[in-house]
């Protein structure tokens, strides 16, 4: 039987989604608008993606005061003097701004396309003398204050002298999403094994803090009220998320957990589906990047899958759980 105001209200959403992408690739086609030349601004580190010997690659996200320059902006940055460059930092810096241009060689990798999907079409490059990185913190906005955390949890982590470098660093991106700290060596050894995948966020970790809460809230002699319980769950999960980045496959388990945790709450059914459909959309809705995003398109049909076949499967092999778990980012408790 149809259910003619969800199928509606879906077809809405849907919609409202693809809106969000056409208005996205505007926003995208006037930032072309900057003309390559001599820049000076101000921004923070907002990702480091390499660390080579003699470069740094990271992404400047840059102060909205200085309205001349792109939001996002790729900075190879000089490394012979062996400077430690962290999320969070406030680097200030000048130079000549580029666009990144398509590659000649239809067989390499199009770096272009890939940066043009995160809205960042310039470059610049950076020697020694061509930035600072400073304490004062005029940028205030909720992405800052969650990489600076970030850092402080990664630095109090690092003064454990009981564990290894390689090891600290490996726990950094397997709980905190940090994976720059990794050896370029261990990276490749993951890259080789084809098991890079495990040092990437994923739903299954949102299912574990899930868990976990729910293990906590068992045991704890004070028995909070179900409204109470809802609340401080979603808050833990969320906070997980931004936290992490709120990467697709994250964002989407933190999603789907706080509906499931709301229709027990309501006393409602659940259908898996329709939570996926509808995180599926609403991510669309809130980072219209995403649907060029390869991680969104296989975290929501990896997901898929496991909802359709794993009853069949668990039917077959017969077992018995009180935790039936789907795929480590959908646990449906009984």
């Amino acid at each position: 039987m149809i259910h003619y105001n969800e199928f509606f209200l879906f077809i809405l959403i849907f919609l409202l989604g693809y809106l969000n992408i056409g208005l996205y690739k505007e926003k995208i086609k006037k930032s072309f608008r900057y003309s390559a030349n001599y820049v000076q601004g101000e921004g923070f580190v907002s990702e480091i993606i390499s660390k080579k010997s003699n470069t740094i690659k990271i992404i400047i996200e840059t102060n909205k005061k200085f309205n001349h320059l792109p939001e996002k902006i790729l900075a190879y940055i000089d490394n012979k003097s062996n400077n430690t460059i962290k999320q969070g930092d406030i680097i200030k810096f000048k130079g000549d701004l580029k666009k990144i241009h398509r590659s000649t060689d239809v067989n390499a990798y199009d770096n272009y396309k890939y940066y043009y999907n995160k809205n960042i079409l310039y470059f610049i490059k950076l020697r020694n003398k061509d930035y600072i990185i400073c304490n004062e913190n005029s940028i205030k906005n909720i992405s800052y204050f969650f990489k600076i955390l970030k850092n402080k949890i990664s630095d109090a982590t690092s003064r454990n002298k009981n564990i290894s470098d390689e090891n600290l660093a490996i726990i950094d991106a397997l709980t905190i999403g940090i994976k720059n700290n990794i050896d370029w060596q261990i990276k490749q050894i993951f890259i080789n094994s084809g098991a890079i995948h495990v040092l990437a966020l994923s739903g299954l970790h949102v299912g574990i803090i899930y868990i976990i809460i729910l293990f906590v809230f068992k045991f704890l002699p004070y028995k909070f009220n179900e409204k109470v319980k809802f609340i401080i769950v979603i808050l833990i999960l969320w906070f997980y998320c931004f936290l992490t980045g709120c990467g697709p496959s994250v964002f989407r388990a933190s999603l789907m957990f706080s509906l499931f945790q709301l229709s027990q709450l309501m006393e409602k059914k659940t259908n898996g589906l329709n939570i996926l459909l509808f995180s599926a959309v609403f991510l669309i809705i809130v980072k219209p990047a995403n649907f060029y995003d390869h991680g969104y398109y296989l975290s929501h049909l990896s997901m898929a899958s496991i909802i359709i076949f794993y009853p069949r499967f668990n039917i077959l092999i017969n077992v018995k759980k009180k935790f039936h778990c789907i795929s480590g980012s959908y646990f449906v408790y009984h």
